[in-house]
Parts: structure tokens; sequence; C-alpha cells
């Protein structure tokens, strides 16, 4: 069984010299002949080799030095994102408050149309539809409102945290700082982040 398993020469070993026939001495002594310099014909010089190209390494090309930062944590640990998510919170429960007027109204008003006639339930109709528009001229002013106010508190932190930026590219020399958003940034190591630092400065009193 082991023996099946041998190649066909391990199983009928030659001698190694019978493998070379004239034909294979013809190719060596052909490969020898190239490798050997050519002689000088009488009266001629020997030629000299062709020098080898150089091989000088080229200068390195210098690294470029890159943070990451991200902007949105930064901006809701900044004092005026802080600021904003307080003035957001109250206008979103009063905004909350007032949705909940319109929707007490609503349910008696449906609590109310049974067993109303006709012209009733037209007059039912169009007073659900004023309090529904009512309900979304409420939501419509809140989001106005809280967009003008994020607006505005997004104006601040810039120029709250662009000299924090500044001052960390002079100290540390980033020839590019990135700002750390879905589908741009896809990984960013440890070592590159700055989000940590540019929020202990915004902190500092």
């Amino acid at each position: 069984m082991l023996d099946r398993c041998l190649p066909l020469a391990a199983r009928n070993p030659r001698p190694r010299l019978a493998l070379f026939g004239l034909g294979s001495l013809a190719i060596l002594f052909t490969a020898i002949a190239l490798t050997l310099p050519a002689a000088a014909a009488p009266g001629q010089a020997p030629q000299t080799p062709a020098a080898a190209p150089s091989t000088t390494a080229m200068p390195a090309t210098t690294a470029v030095k890159i943070a990451v930062a991200d902007l949105e944590a930064i901006f809701l640990q900044s004092k005026s994102g802080i600021a904003v998510q307080t003035e957001l919170k109250t206008l979103q429960d009063s905004a909350q408050k007032e949705l909940e007027v319109q929707a007490a109204r609503l349910r008696d008003l449906q609590a109310g149309a049974a067993g109303k006639g006709p012209e009733e339930q037209r007059v039912l109709a169009r007073q659900q539809e004023d309090i529904e528009i009512t309900a979304r001229r409420i939501r419509d002013d809140a989001g106005r409102r809280a967009q003008k106010l994020e607006q505005g508190a997004r104006g601040l932190f810039d120029a709250e945290v662009q000299p924090i930026f500044e001052a960390i590219q002079r100290e540390r020399g980033y020839d590019l700082i990135l700002a750390k958003t879905a589908g741009i940034v896809v990984f960013a190591s440890p070592t590159v982040e700055i989000t940590a630092d540019i929020i202990a400065r915004l902190q500092e009193p």
C-alpha cells in the first residue's frame, strides 16, 4: 500500500547520471559558455563590463499628521450646547402641554358625536378640523423656534471652539483635523482622537 503512494521515480530508482543524455549535456555546455566573458581578439582591448544602475534611495515622503474630533459630542458638552438643550427641553414641554389640551378637546368632541344628526355631525367635523389645525400650528411653531435656538447656539459654539482647535493644531503640529462624521470617517484610531481634549479645554474655568 505504501508503495502505491510513492512517486514512480521513488518506486523505481535509477542512477542519477542516467537522467542526462547528449541533449542535456549540450544544453549544460551552452549555459556555461554564456556565463563566461568573451575572449578579446588579438590586439583588441578587453571590454569593460557596463556599470550597474544606481540604486540610490529616494528620500521618504513626510507623513501627514491627522487628528479626528467628534463635533456633535463636543457641542453637547459645550456651554452653548448645554444651554440650548435646557431651552429646547423647556420649549418641548410647553408645546407638549398645549398639544395635550387639544387632544383632550378632540376626545370630548368624539365622545359627544354619538347619536348626532347629519347637521350636527358636520358641525362636529368642522370643529375637529379646527382642533387638528391648531395642533399642527403648535407643532410647526415649536419646530421653527427649536431650529432657531439651535442655529444660534451652534453659531456661538463655532466661535467658542475655533480658538481651541487652532491652539491644539499649533501645539501638536497637525496638518489636518477631520470631523468624525458617519459616512466620512469610517474608523479612527484612539491615537488620533482629540474629542476629549477639546471638551476638557471647553470646560476649563
